[in-house]
């Protein structure tokens, strides 16, 4: 694992874990795909993960991801983010979490260099993201805590992107809220510059002296 970690997702265990996040999975599926994207600004993947895992998300992680939305270095890259296991790893649910341009090909690329079936190789992703780099560093901050390393036999790289899942759905959900938000940000940010470049000039009247362009 990357860091310390008080506490990692589990699996709802009680009829009351099973119904709050049951509702947690209803409120994310109907703003995903009920509510239009510039109504209201969608969840925020800091509480989608609070929702889908019963837990707060450490105060050093809500900083971390506060940051990359403010502190992004890169330029934005549209494409998506997706997920992927290989059945061959045995009852631990392990996830490869990444991004590309072009999802399908980039799994598939992946199915090929492991060796495996497609009996053996389940994935997803969510596509048309604004940025699928910063939502796939977000979605790595927040699981952190579920961060493992694998060696791959055909190359022998040693590679962090894995993480140890506890449920399909929440994950499923959590990429999909990331990236929703992610999306969100982009729009706001866009409809911002495209108003500041195309407002109409302020003109100075008797009335109000004091009005600047």
């Amino acid at each position: 694992m990357s860091r310390a970690c008080t506490g990692t997702p589990v699996r709802p265990t009680s009829d009351a874990d099973a119904d709050a996040f049951e509702a947690a999975r209803e409120l994310l599926l109907r703003e995903l795909y009920y509510e239009p994207l510039v109504a209201v600004e969608p969840t925020h993947p800091l509480r989608a993960y609070k929702l889908l895992y019963g837990e707060t998300p450490a105060l050093a992680t809500q900083r971390r991801v506060r940051a990359l939305y403010e502190r992004w270095p890169r330029p934005p890259k549209r494409g998506g983010i997706y997920a992927y296991r290989d059945a061959r790893d045995g009852d631990v649910l392990l996830f490869k979490l990444g991004s590309s341009k072009h999802v399908e090909r980039r799994l598939d690329q992946w199915r090929a260099l492991l060796g495996a079936g497609r009996e053996h190789f389940t994935s997803f992703y969510v596509d048309d993201c604004a940025d699928c780099a910063l939502a796939e560093a977000i979605v790595h901050e927040l699981l952190a805590c579920e961060r493992q390393r694998r060696e791959l036999v055909a190359t022998g790289a040693l590679l962090t992107e894995y993480f140890r899942v506890t449920s399909i759905e929440a994950l499923r959900l959590l990429m999909a809220s990331v990236v929703r938000h992610v999306n969100y940000r982009a729009w706001r940010r866009d409809a911002r510059a495209a108003y500041t470049q195309h407002r109409p000039p302020l003109r100075r009247t008797m009335s109000d002296p004091q009005l600047k362009y």
